[in-house]
């Protein structure tokens, strides 16, 4: 009876353990993303970027990360895009529709 009652004790000593290791790094991760610079998104491609800005409605400063954050989905089919320097930054992007461009290098 009491190996079982040390084994039990055992078992949810390392489960709660588990579970504060599991929250410290979440922590800690949350800590560094806030750290972070809020650096500028740069397009190498004009017309991207027009695109971009429209949808975000952001046409009197530069587009930074902390404003495309949130963005999950994004149409930029037939306009002519040639290069997609930029979207590297859209790290919550899901879905990205960019048929009939004319894209010359991935």
């Amino acid at each position: 009876m009491d190996k079982r009652k040390n084994v039990i004790k055992k078992g949810v000593l390392l489960g709660g353990l588990a579970l504060l290791l599991l929250f410290a790094k979440n922590e800690i991760r949350a800590a560094e993303e806030e750290k972070l610079p809020d650096a500028a998104v740069v397009f190498q491609d004009e017309n991207l970027e027009r695109l971009v800005r429209d949808s975000l409605s952001i046409y009197d400063r530069e587009i930074r990360q902390s404003d495309i954050a949130d963005v999950t989905s994004i149409q930029l089919e037939n306009h002519n895009i040639k290069d997609i320097t930029g979207l590297e930054n859209f790290k919550n992007l899901k879905k990205l529709d960019m048929s009939g461009n004319v894209i010359e290098d991935i």
